[in-house]
């Protein structure tokens, strides 16, 4: 794994990890009656095709007098635990209050980057990730004792969470687009540090009134120009609003490595 940030770079190797083949059910199952913990990365679309086995395999484990078992599903999706136990027990039949009395389907929000990256022939495994990193889950949905994993956060409260860090990225973003738009700027490439990024509110600040507050409305100054991004935070279940949602034109602005748009 190479880590890369700000001024640094440096490498870490994961170890004690071996594969196995998903379609051999009866190594699936030994592998799940032993386990301590489950997690999953394979793309929310994925869980619903993993649901059948899995609900199979946990079956086996509690019916052979295994103790309770959690799951995390680290997908790119809100509540994908809660996706992933609502596919299993739907497919359960009458062993659904089986699992759903053992097994707690932990929702979580992973944080890190893992900017697109050059294939390595000597290292096909090699991956580059940010330094930074977040991982939260659901404090509240365990079954039994949490586990003792190094730098898991636990909370109950994970939609809070989940809105700071959308509150931190489209404020980011959307400052980043309505000033590149104002510059003349085609993509996110221009000097960051050019007038035109001078705000008077910060993006700390802006996340700090948003949880404070029901409705924030965060003001931005640009020269002579005011835009006002208005945001419906913690109290409220609503996505962020995007930019259009306050009458302002819609700004798409190509990336040098993919897209963003407001």
């Amino acid at each position: 794994v190479h880590v890369v940030g700000e001024d640094m770079a440096h490498h870490e190797t994961v170890q004690n990890v071996r594969g196995i083949n998903s379609g051999d059910e009866a190594v699936v199952r030994a592998e799940i009656r032993d386990a301590a913990l489950i997690t999953t990365a394979v793309s929310p679309s994925v869980l619903e095709i993993l649901a059948p086995l899995l609900a199979r395999a946990l079956v086996a484990r509690y019916r052979a007098g295994g103790a309770p078992l959690n799951l995390i599903a680290c997908e790119k999706m809100p509540r994908s635990s809660s996706f992933l136990k609502e596919k299993v027990l739907a497919v359960a039949g009458e062993d659904a209050a089986l699992i759903d009395a053992n097994t707690g389907f932990v929702d979580c929000a992973v944080d890190r980057l893992v900017p697109p990256g050059r294939d390595d022939p000597a290292d096909l495994l090699a991956v580059t990730v940010e330094a930074y990193s977040e991982w939260l889950v659901d404090s509240t949905q365990f079954k039994g004792a949490l586990p003792g994993i190094a730098d898991m956060i636990a909370t109950d409260r994970l939609d809070v969470f989940s809105e700071r860090r959308r509150l931190t990225l489209d404020t980011g973003r959307s400052t980043l687009a309505y000033l590149g738009k104002r510059a003349g700027k085609n993509t996110v490439g221009f000097k960051i540090d050019s007038p035109y990024t001078s705000t008077v509110c910060t993006v700390p600040a802006a996340m700090e009134a948003a949880i404070i507050m029901p409705t924030q409305r965060i003001i931005t100054v640009v020269g002579s120009a005011t835009f006002i991004t208005r945001y419906i935070c913690c109290s409220m279940p609503a996505h962020l609003r995007p930019l259009s949602a306050i009458n302002m034109p819609v700004i798409q602005m190509p990336m040098t490595s993919g897209t963003c748009g407001v």
